[in-house]
């Protein structure tokens, strides 16, 4: 809900309509240059992107972990590595994982993963990981798509 939230105030500052969580969560796509084209066609996307974030940090001290997750990420990290890898601004998602103590159990954050299939292939060939024993999170479709495409 918050990157529809902020979505919707980009498009308000753009001039642009606000769209609704259904129409949002149809048609937002990965990467977001093409959701934003359809939306913003004159804005380039890195002056989006920083629209975006600026308003993302605000946000950020009202994101809270649920209440098990630190300790699930605890127990995963002493028998796995562990990673982050998000659409999101790499220097947020430090600051986040920083400010709710979960930092340390990742071994690497890669963040502006505007491509996550590119960027899931390179992080599997850089950490020389096999994809049949990989196991990647995700919470849009975007991830899964890119899971089954590497077949993580």
């Amino acid at each position: 809900i918050i990157t529809w939230n902020i979505t919707n105030k980009v498009l308000e500052y753009f001039g642009e309509e606000t769209i609704t969580f259904d129409t949002f969560k149809n048609e937002f796509v990965i990467p977001v240059d093409m959701f934003y084209s359809k939306y913003c066609p004159n804005i380039p996307i890195n002056t989006i992107d920083e629209y975006f974030y600026k308003n993302y940090i605000s946000y950020g001290s009202k994101c809270k972990l649920f209440e098990e997750i630190p300790k699930l990420i605890q127990s995963l990290h002493s028998n796995n590595t562990l990673y982050i890898l998000s659409t999101l601004d790499s220097k947020i998602l430090n600051e986040h994982s920083k400010e709710m103590g979960i930092l340390k159990y990742f071994k690497k954050i890669i963040g502006n993963a505007s491509n996550k299939i590119k960027a899931l292939e390179t992080l599997l060939s850089d950490e020389n990981l096999i994809p049949s024993e990989t196991i990647f999170i995700g919470d849009m479709p975007h991830d899964i798509d890119s899971a089954k495409k590497l077949k993580v």
